[in-house]
């Protein structure tokens, strides 16, 4: 009796050493999003500004505006929304477009979180 109960219980570990191996080959999969200043707007008679987040679903770009009265305001609200959303950033790509009339300078942020 006592080696049946022995070999059983040896045979439970096994099988959830096996479950714990297969979670831990399991790959880890991804979702992604990335987020822009945006253009500011009038609302109300005063300008409000925007930052974008764009989320890449496997349906398709979601895209989502976080106003603030600023662009540091709107940008820190928008920021905060998605480290408490457990997004993670990841990059943060900064340059110039324009011409000599007309330039600006822009940055995009890239996060990413495990779906």
């Amino acid at each position: 009796m006592l080696i049946g109960l022995i070999g059983g219980n040896a045979v439970t570990t096994l099988r959830a050493q096996a479950r714990n191996d297969a979670e831990r080959v399991k790959p880890r999969t991804w979702e992604y999003c990335s987020a822009t200043q945006g253009s500011p707007r009038a609302q109300g008679g005063k300008a409000v500004s925007v930052f974008v987040i764009e989320y890449y679903r496997e349906t398709g770009l979601q895209r989502e505006e976080i106003e603030g009265a600023n662009p540091s305001e709107a940008a820190a609200k928008g920021i905060a929304k998605l480290g408490d959303e457990g997004w993670e950033e990841v990059n943060v790509a900064s340059g110039n477009y324009g011409d000599s009339h007309f330039s600006s300078s822009y940055a995009s942020y890239y996060f990413k979180r495990l779906k």
